[in-house]
């Protein structure tokens, strides 16, 4: 039974050799392979280097593509800085002053460096280990997006004061979510 196998086992409810190993290992990844984690971030070359050795020296079952809460909110618009050695800084929430929707980009995998990142590393993935390992994509939350997007102190004011805004906004995060998460799953990635 490969990784692949074990974790669609699990998944279903069949019989398994044992539990798939897929832990979250984003720091470590990267400095196992001597990169700093601005570049594991922001190069999906680099993930995939990392997470490759992760899989082939300690038999982990899952390749997966996160490496921090900002992907998405980026591609909404906001804004973000690389830091050497801990996960992105976010420099700019596009939500934070202003409670229009109407100024969130529309997330487009193919046209956001982050998201298309993600895309990029789940093709080396497949080409590295296609039905031999889990591959694991990742989407935020709708309450998570949202306080990406606006900054956590302002989103949970909004859960108190602004009711109706807060169920837009967060259909909003649901709804790109799904676009991406359906996207990467033509790819073949589970989700």
């Amino acid at each position: 039974m490969n990784s692949f196998e074990r974790y669609v086992g699990m998944v279903t409810g069949s019989k398994v050799d044992y539990v798939p190993r897929i832990p979250i290992l984003m720091h470590f990844a990267a400095k196992y392979i001597n990169s700093s984690y601005a570049d594991f971030a922001s190069n999906y070359k680099v993930m995939f280097e990392a997470n490759k050795k992760l899989v082939e020296d300690f038999g982990i079952d899952q390749l997966d593509i996160m490496s921090d809460p900002w992907r998405e909110m980026t591609a909404f618009g906001g804004e973000i800085e690389y830091i050497e050695d801990s996960v992105p800084k976010c420099t700019k929430h596009p939500l934070r002053d202003l409670k229009n929707l109407n100024l969130l980009y529309k997330p487009d995998p193919l046209k956001s460096s982050r998201l298309k990142s993600a895309i990029q590393v789940i093709d080396e993935y497949k080409k590295f280990g296609w039905k031999k390992y889990s591959i694991t994509g990742w989407v935020e939350g709708p309450a998570a997006e949202a306080a990406d997007l606006r900054g956590v102190e302002n989103f949970l004011i909004d859960l108190i004061d602004d009711k109706i805004f807060v169920n837009e906004l967060m259909e909003i995060c649901v709804n790109a979510a799904i676009d991406f998460a359906r996207f990467k799953s033509s790819m073949d990635a589970t989700q």
